[in-house]
């Protein structure tokens, strides 16, 4: 429970910033001694990594809107509402374009 503990008590920005230097230090430590299987040992990681990010994008920038329209009055929410659909309907839509072009 002490390293439990002792992890919650860092700030998520000093987290980020030690797994920066600790990545950083092993490419470069792998990239001097040239070990060939070193990345493809690693790449499972790399690629749940990617795969869990894409996972969040959509879920936040939904639950961002939301919010958003849940923090206009409902007067101007008539207006502004059509007007968030819209726009997220377009930029998703332009989303998968730029996807299926890239792919």
């Amino acid at each position: 429970m002490g390293l439990l503990k002792n992890y919650l008590e860092y700030p998520i920005l000093r987290k980020i910033f030690i797994g920066l230097i600790l990545g950083a230090a092993y490419g470069l430590i792998v990239g001097a001694i040239g070990h060939p299987g070193a990345a493809t040992a690693i790449k499972p990681l790399g690629d749940l990594f990617v795969r869990l990010l894409k996972m969040l994008v959509m879920p936040i920038v939904l639950a961002s809107l939301v919010v958003g329209a849940a923090s206009i009055s409902p007067a101007r929410l008539g207006r502004v509402g059509v007007k968030i659909v819209i726009y997220y309907l377009v930029t998703s839509a332009f989303a998968v374009f730029i996807g299926l072009i890239m792919a």
